[in-house]
This record gives C-alpha cells, structure tokens and sequence, in this order.
C-alpha cells in the first residue's frame, strides 16, 4: 500500500488579512500606512505557495483538497466555547485581535472556517482547547 500525501487548501482562507497596519500598531494618529504590501501575511503570500506547488509538476503527487465549514461541535473539541463567541463576536463588529499579536479584520471568523474544518480533518493531533483560549483568559 503506497501513502498518499494531502495538501490541505482553500481559496477563501487565502483571504484571510490581520489589517492595515505598521508592524503591529495600527494605524491613525501619527502611525502611517505602509506603502506597497503590509506584511508577510497576506492572500498574495500564501496563494504563491500553491501556485509553486502547481508550476513544480508536485501538484501531480499530491492529494490537493478542501473540506465544507467546521461545525460547532467540532470547534468545541479545540477551541472553548468564550474563545469562539469572541473570535465571532469580534468578526461581526469589523475585525479585532484574540491574542498578543493575533489580529484579523471583519468576516475573519466566516473566512476562517474552511481552515477550521481543513485542521479537523487532518490526521494530526489537536492541542487541547486551553492551549487556544485568548491569552487574557489563561
């Protein structure tokens, strides 16, 4: 029996965005706006990954797929329940920030869900949920 490698991807995760911002401070005041990209998190940045896969000939090795949205019953096997309300709470009210340095702009919970079900789909072992509550909650 040969072992199959999956790549796990979906477009909309590529969409995902931390937010205008310079370094790590937002911007206004006397914070400008940086000119060109905005870091190394982008759509751009991650959708390169694959199109380096696809233009290698690698793609023809691999398993390349996505998965429908996470459930919520499979998000409470990971994640708390208060750190889901906020991460949903915080997307609907146009982006915010769940952790030291862990921010995302508004929707960030709906383009976040095929990631989730990518991740709970996966073979590999999940951190328990404590692990990914907001830091001011530890």
């Amino acid at each position: 029996m040969t072992a199959t490698t999956h790549f796990l991807t979906d477009e909309r995760t590529f969409w995902h965005s931390t937010g205008v911002q310079a370094l790590f401070l937002p911007i206004g005041d006397w914070v400008e706006p940086p000119a060109g990209s905005y870091g190394a998190d982008t759509p751009g940045s991650k959708r390169r990954l694959l199109n380096l896969v696809r233009a290698s000939g690698f793609d023809s090795e691999l398993a390349i797929r996505s998965a429908a949205p996470a459930s919520l019953a499979d998000l409470t096997r990971v994640h708390a329940q208060g750190y889901i309300d906020e991460f949903m709470r915080l997307s609907d009210a146009g982006g915010g920030e769940l952790g030291l340095f862990a921010p995302f702009s508004k929707g960030g919970f709906e383009i976040a869900a095929p990631g989730r079900a990518l991740a709970a789909t996966s073979t590999f072992p999940c951190p328990p949920a404590a692990a990914t509550q907001p830091i001011s909650t530890r």
